[in-house]
């Protein structure tokens, strides 16, 4: 089973997390920039390189990356799991993991919710924090909070999406119907989830009960009341968290 990783741009944030060699034996970043590759290339990890330009061109629309990478990924690679360098292991990949993935659905990937009802005010507050500039904080928001509504599950107080932190697939070959679902619906920000939530287009219990991964939670913010309805409905055996 092919671990598949993605490095574009330069944030700082990202480039601490990516390990100081590789956690994987079948391990493949596809990259942009060459900053980035001649760094992974130090680390020792195997790279495909996607372009030398290392940036996108509008601060939104960066996870379309993410697409990209699914595209090229269904192309050479039956069985992958995508993971974001923030996914820490709590245990070993070990067979009883993999039996897990390919006993359940060809596309799994992880809920959660970052997303309060008042999600707007809250973010602003926290990304000013962060020293975002005004245009890109307003631009994000807005789209995040627009999309919200349309792709997205209602649960208690929250907005429910796929955490693309973790996706696994299974000769899906899903990556250029998302990007499809994105261009079609003009969907401009956190791109591959709300992409995704359309595209598997089911109840949050249906979506729990096929797609979501036994082997981790969508990050380790979950709130309460979503989590707890989740164990309900599944028994996890923890592997990874999506320490963001």
């Amino acid at each position: 089973m092919k671990i598949v990783r993605a490095l574009w741009g330069n944030n700082q944030k990202v480039l601490k997390e990516i390990p100081k060699i590789p956690l994987f034996e079948d391990e493949v970043v596809f990259v942009w920039g060459e900053d980035n590759f001649r760094l992974l290339n130090s680390l020792n990890y195997k790279t495909i390189k996607v372009s030398s330009s290392d940036q996108y061109k509008d601060f939104n629309l960066q996870f379309y990356h993410k697409l990209e990478v699914l595209i090229l990924a269904d192309k050479v690679f039956q069985e992958y799991i995508f993971l974001d360098w923030d996914v820490i292991i709590d245990k070993p990949l070990d067979s009883k993991f993999i039996s897990y993935l390919r006993k359940g659905s060809k596309i799994q990937c992880p809920i959660y919710s970052d997303y309060p009802i008042n999600y707007a005010k809250q973010a602003i507050e926290k990304m000013r924090e962060n020293g975002i500039n005004k245009k890109q904080l307003d631009d994000y928001v807005n789209a995040i909070d627009k999309h919200l509504v349309e792709y997205s599950w209602m649960f208690s107080k929250y907005y429910v999406l796929p955490n693309f932190g973790f996706f696994y697939s299974r000769n899906a070959n899903i990556g250029k119907k998302l990007m499809k679902i994105c261009k079609e619906n003009n969907i401009s920000a956190n791109v591959e989830e709300f992409a995704l939530y359309k595209y598997i287009n089911c109840s949050l219990e249906s979506y729990i009960d096929k797609h979501s991964p036994v082997v981790m939670y969508g990050n380790e913010r979950i709130p309460k009341v979503l989590k707890d309805y989740i164990d309900k409905r599944q028994t996890k055996d923890l592997y990874l968290r999506h320490d963001v």
